[in-house]
């Protein structure tokens, strides 16, 4: 079996690193808690997966990498570096499992600029735009995806 990239998603997670089951740091502001299925599940029905998982030959996991909509993640607009563009694709957070593959994390961080890239170019070159905006829609390829606002 060769080695296989899937999506981060509610299923996939329990695959990931440990660390990465519970981890809620990324979607929320300040001390708040969050429900972390629900969040995914409305990740994953406005955009899709919410990352990326890398297995090698054996099915074992070598890295996982989170990221979409900076809307999904709330505490980037507290950080020192400003809030992000609503349009932005934000890279979250990036595992790696064994520390001697560094190559597997550059193949992670191309398939993530690849889904963003891929996401609007759907549209023909005009911009996805969110399905909770006033007026907009999405391509039927788009499945829904919320990656570039318009």
């Amino acid at each position: 079996m060769p080695t296989r990239l899937a999506g981060l998603t509610k299923l996939t997670l329990e695959t990931a690193p440990t660390v990465c089951h519970e981890c809620v740091w990324w979607q929320t502001r300040g001390r708040r808690a969050l429900d972390k299925d629900r969040w995914m599940e409305k990740v994953e029905l406005e955009f899709g997966a919410f990352g990326t998982v890398y297995y090698d030959a054996d099915g074992r996991v070598l890295a996982s990498m989170q990221y979409g909509p900076a809307p999904s993640f709330p505490r980037a607009y507290e950080l020192p570096g400003g809030p992000p563009s609503s349009d932005a694709m934000l890279v979250t957070c990036a595992y790696l499992v064994d520390p001697s593959s560094p190559w597997v994390l550059q193949s992670l961080f191309l398939a993530a600029i690849g889904e963003a890239r891929d996401c609007c170019a759907q549209q023909a070159g005009s911009r996805c735009r969110g399905s909770s905006s006033a007026g907009s829609s999405l391509s039927s390829r788009a499945r829904g995806r919320r990656c570039c606002a318009s």
